[in-house]
């Protein structure tokens, strides 16, 4: 009775000692419960962490693939590429717009500046040849009382002299004895520098109009410029998002493949 009694308790402890061993002699199994986050495993071959698989809905820990969360990790990074392209093209194509707006407003203020400029050019282009007709005329005259050349180098030489005009006899006589001519024939040679003079300050004022209407009507050719400009950069930031777009699918058709249970 004894024996029996000895051989029931003997198999009973190893009944009990071998169910209180069996849980850490559990072998990890490919998507099965975890418990350590993080932990890495091998299971046939293949590298496996206690993580949440990110294609099931449930929170709990599973054994999953690593190259599973690979995969997630370089969908997670499209997306935010693919985010971040869209952000980057919304902002490119604002600042392009408000420089259109600007631009659309600024047009028609220059196109009448540049109008005005152009009659201002016009105007002292006609005074000018106006002033050049005067000028051969009065050199003709000169030429007449005897007075063989007038070099151009006087009209800068005695500049402020000549458009003073309020010369004394003693000045017209020391101007005179400079250029070896007469009284009379020095008051006819002044009065052709001064129109050379006058002539030169019509022609750079016309200069100058002209080039404030060039300056003028850029504007609206940087308009058509900035307004082609956003065509090809809507064209090229469409191309860049369908690159991104098609780079999410991809990387999400091959997440789904690797870590399919």
């Amino acid at each position: 009775m004894r024996r029996i009694q000895s051989i029931a308790s003997a198999s009973l402890m190893a009944v009990t000692f071998s169910l209180l061993a069996a849980p850490s002699g559990f072998a990890a199994s490919a998507n099965g419960s975890c418990t350590k986050s993080g932990q890495a495993t091998k299971i046939g071959g293949k590298t496996y962490v206690c993580a949440q698989n990110p294609t099931v809905k449930s929170k709990r820990l599973r054994w999953t693939l690593k190259d599973c969360l690979s995969a997630n990790t370089a969908y997670l990074t499209s997306v935010k590429s693919l985010a971040e392209t869209e952000s980057s093209n919304a902002k490119i194509l604002e600042t392009i717009d408000a420089s259109i707006k600007s631009l659309q407003a600024q047009v028609p203020v220059d196109k009448g500046r540049a109008t005005a400029e152009g009659e201002n050019a016009t105007r002292n282009r006609t005074l000018a040849a106006d002033k050049t007709k005067e000028a051969e005329a009065k050199l003709a005259q000169a030429k007449t009382a005897g007075v063989a050349e007038i070099p151009s180098s006087w009209t800068t030489q005695y500049q402020a002299a000549i458009i003073d005009r309020q010369l004394t006899a003693a000045e017209l006589a020391s101007l005179g004895r400079t250029w070896k001519l007469t009284t009379d024939q020095t008051v006819l040679a002044i009065q052709y520098l001064a129109l050379q003079i006058q002539i030169n300050q019509y022609v750079r004022a016309a200069e100058r109009h002209e080039k404030n209407v060039s300056t003028y009507l850029k504007t609206e050719q940087t308009l058509a410029s900035v307004t082609s400009q956003r065509d090809t950069t809507v064209k090229t930031q469409a191309q860049l998002i369908k690159l991104a777009q098609d780079d999410v699918k991809s990387n999400l058709r091959l997440r789904n493949s690797v870590c399919k249970i």
